[in-house]
């Protein structure tokens, strides 16, 4: 028996993370061959705006029941979730600017 049988539903578990953490891939839709901070920012930013869009998604739908009282759950979702997407996607940032300028081969393409 799966560890979280007992508190993620079967639907729950395939937005939260297959869907969500899929939808990251979005972030390569930018690359390109002339890469900048700006286009690697950029690029985060898209990958985490997509994996927050399933989040909220998921959270909205079942984890309503722990919103504080009188909190729409759509709006305790946007906090909750969008409190780690940002967090998500500046530390995202800074550590692949930090790569791209310190070693640069790991971003060439072929």
């Amino acid at each position: 028996m799966w560890i979280f049988s007992s508190f993620l539903a079967y639907r729950q578990r395939k937005i939260e993370y297959f869907i969500a953490f899929s939808f990251v891939g979005l972030a390569g839709l930018l690359a390109s061959r002339s890469l900048s901070a700006r286009s690697i920012v950029l690029a985060v930013l898209l990958g985490c705006l997509a994996r927050y869009f399933w989040h909220f998604i998921a959270g909205w739908v079942y984890f309503a029941k722990y919103a504080p009282e009188g909190m729409p759950a759509a709006l305790y979702s946007l906090i909750v979730n969008g409190g780690t997407a940002l967090l998500t996607f500046v530390l995202c940032a800074i550590v692949l600017v930090l790569l791209w300028k310190t070693a640069p081969r790991l971003f060439k393409t072929t």
